[in-house]
């Protein structure tokens, strides 16, 4: 009995320690922490900066160098025949957190021509879309390109009082499912996924391209 006593107050105390992180927001008694979902800022002209990146001006090797990892970088096809570029890091440390992102690119339609011509090794995904390996060269020329979009896929769970606390009430909520709910923020070009069971996603694109983003995900509902 005594041992599952101990093994109880070892979760609790874990628990208490991942809420009185983000309550804390990422500030301790000596430490200020950058990086975070809600530091998020906008220039002059209006492009989002965020985990040290500005959209639509920092390049994927900017990422690169600040986050200190290599992604694996794909060409992406879904099953319309629209075609994206991003980049997946498994494992990146922001902030205090160890969490998943995902660069999406911004590619011309020239360039994503070229890129066609030379891809290699069709794969197909559980959705109906296909994932292509970009040659070498490419990917040189893709990490030259800027980062339009962000995922960012957070380990520590986000409750919806911490959410309204950080951000605000959303301009939108939608109701996914029993579990899953959706908190749209147009004006600081951010989408929340919330899953009361999984992973929560944050999304974060400059605000002139919101509208994109939001019919994206209408077709979760």
């Amino acid at each position: 009995m005594k041992k599952y006593i101990i093994v109880a107050l070892l979760f609790a105390a874990i628990a208490m320690g991942a809420g009185w992180l983000f309550r804390q927001s990422g500030i301790t008694h000596t430490r200020h922490f950058q990086n975070l979902p809600w530091q998020l800022t906008l220039n002059e002209r209006q492009h989002l900066s965020v985990f040290g990146l500005t959209l639509d001006e920092s390049r994927l090797q900017d990422a690169v160098d600040h986050w200190g990892h290599f992604p694996e970088i794909g060409q992406f096809e879904s099953g319309n025949g629209e075609q994206v570029i991003e980049a997946y890091f498994e494992k990146v440390r922001l902030g205090p957190l160890d969490v998943k992102a995902i660069a999406r690119i911004a590619v011309s339609a020239e360039k994503m021509a070229e890129f066609n011509q030379r891809h290699i090794n069709r794969t197909p995904g559980p959705s109906g879309d296909f994932k292509y390996e970009l040659i070498e060269s490419d990917i040189a020329q893709v990490l030259e390109l800027p980062v339009t979009e962000l995922t960012y896929i957070p380990k520590v769970k986000i409750d919806e009082n911490f959410m309204k606390l950080r951000f605000g009430e959303p301009a939108e909520r939608r109701e996914l499912s029993e579990q899953r709910s959706l908190w749209l923020y147009p004006k600081k070009g951010l989408a929340v996924i919330i899953d009361a069971h999984g992973r929560d996603i944050f999304q974060y694109i400059n605000p002139d391209k919101f509208t994109n983003l939001r019919q994206r995900l209408s077709t979760l509902e």
